[in-house]
């Protein structure tokens, strides 16, 4: 049962003769008072929300395991995370023709949605080598409780200036590069692009685009690892380091 004597307290369950008598001025076996936990406790680089009985203390992460603090860094594809989702789009040319008001973009025909590559090492945009008028979208959703960053490790061998990888957050293209331009589509090196994000709701879009002509390269898009602060207060546990790499104890980053 629980007792009342002011606060809600735990008690332990007890066997007791049938001649037995409650006191209703005490418990007979008495917990320590339950404490909520407390969301407002904000813990940095380094460190995780751990439960005490003063509601959570910021701990450091363990040698093996890093934390960026109030977010978290995707960097392992063995599956698609739950909080992202994929589909493809491709254009029906004749549906065009017979009716050019119409809607000719027609999901998960003619085209390949991003998964992830058989090693897990990167997420990348599908096979759709040799189809025309493709979009293949990655999609997630996030709520930041203050104003923070997104940023992403990634590589493109395509057509230049006609497919390639589009980066949209709310709907509106960002620039993937220092000249500004929204398409990315030779990029043989790694290169990681970071954008500030506002507080509050927001969906973020990973779009691999071709047109209708050639296929160059390799002809696809290649996402090492997605991060993002400002969506947690504090992280419930650290995250371990990826194969290869380590940590000492307090760490932000693994090496």
């Amino acid at each position: 049962g629980t007792c009342r004597d002011g606060a809600l307290q735990r008690s332990a369950a007890a066997v007791f003769p049938p001649d037995y008598k409650p006191d209703a001025t005490r418990c007979e076996m008495n917990l320590p008072p339950a404490k909520e936990p407390q969301c407002d406790v904000e813990c940095g680089p380094g460190e995780f929300l751990t439960a005490d009985a003063g509601g959570g203390v910021c701990a450091p992460c363990p040698a093996g395991t890093f934390s960026i603090g109030q977010g978290v860094v995707l960097d392992r594809w063995s599956k698609m995370p739950p909080q992202m989702t994929s589909k493809c789009f491709s254009f029906d040319i004749e549906a065009y023709y017979n009716d050019p008001g119409g809607d000719q973009w027609v999901e998960g025909t003619a085209c390949d949605t991003w998964k992830p590559a058989e090693d897990g090492d990167f997420l990348y945009s599908g096979n759709n080598t040799d189809l025309d008028y493709v979009e293949s979208f990655l999609v997630l959703h996030l709520r930041f409780f203050r104003p923070g960053e997104i940023w992403f490790t990634y590589q493109v061998d395509a057509e230049e200036f006609a497919d390639g990888l589009i980066f949209r957050i709310d709907n509106e293209n960002q620039a993937l590069d220092p000249s500004g331009r929204e398409l990315a589509s030779v990029q043989p090196d790694r290169r990681t692009a970071t954008f500030p994000v506002s507080e509050g709701w927001h969906i973020f879009k990973w779009i691999y685009v071709k047109d209708f002509l050639w296929t160059r390269g390799q002809d696809v898009a290649r996402l090492f690892d997605i991060g993002y602060n400002g969506t947690d207060r504090a992280l419930s546990e650290c995250q371990p380091c990826f194969s290869g790499a380590t940590s000492e104890e307090g760490s932000a980053v693994c090496g």
